[in-house]
């Protein structure tokens, strides 16, 4: 399983730093990254990893999932983006442009690869009374999938998404904020379905929505239905 360190924080904050850029494109949110006479003021004599770092810190207000490295890895001592090179953050600045004019699909897409998830499209309409669960190893990126076809459901009242991991984490957290979506506590750490198989849980669940084995998926249809035995479930 992957550590989160100095090393593998490098995607992360590759797409933390796209996903704040594209944010400041909404009205009444601060223009740091995106406007060049903002940049240049707040940045002051700062060098880049200390940049990161307070944008960061800002977006966790908000968005805990996947600007808080703490959080991300839930131990509380996580290495902080500080100690990023800079040139390893210039190099994720100068990508910025090229993530703005993203689809959302596709900017979601572009981060998953980065941090080895994968959405598939999803073959069930969610309504507004719908309670999905997403398992482990998509990190939301099913949820989005499926919130493309309806008005009804929205990320933190029709979903829980289920991680096995802090790129399971850090991957909804993503998807949260592309969505706008800044309550960040319908994501779960539970690699192994304890958790969402109480007995009080799993007959609260609807649809299951994950990967088939040969996608990667660890459970297939018979033993989810045993699991979930009122569920519509549905793998891709």
């Amino acid at each position: 399983m992957s550590v989160l360190d100095h090393i593998t924080m490098i995607p992360l904050a590759e797409c933390l730093l796209e996903a704040i850029a594209r944010r400041e494109r909404g009205d009444g949110i601060t223009k740091r990254l995106t406007d060049s006479k903002t940049w240049a003021a707040f940045r002051g004599n700062m060098e880049n990893p200390q940049l990161l770092a307070i944008i960061a810190e800002d977006a966790a207000v908000r968005f805990p999932l996947p600007a808080d490295l703490a959080a991300v890895a839930e131990v509380p001592n996580a290495l902080p983006f500080t100690k990023l090179q800079p040139v390893q953050v210039q190099a994720m600045l100068d990508q910025l442009p090229n993530a703005l004019p993203l689809s959302s699909r596709d900017a979601l897409a572009r981060w998953g690869k980065r941090l080895d998830r994968r959405g598939y499209d999803v073959p069930r309409k969610v309504q507004a009374s719908t309670r999905v669960l997403e398992l482990p190893g998509t990190g939301g990126l099913l949820a989005a999938r499926a919130l493309e076809k309806t008005d009804e459901a929205y990320l933190h009242t029709n979903f829980t998404v289920l991680a096995a991991d802090w790129k399971d984490r850090a991957m909804a957290g993503l998807v949260a904020m592309e969505l706008d979506t800044p309550n960040t506590d319908f994501v779960h750490t539970d690699p192994d379905l304890t958790w969402a198989t109480d007995s009080a849980r799993r007959r609260d669940v609807d649809l299951v929505l994950g990967l088939t084995p040969a996608h990667g998926g660890i459970w297939d249809e018979a033993t989810l239905r045993e699991r979930f035995p009122r569920a519509d479930i549905a793998l891709v």
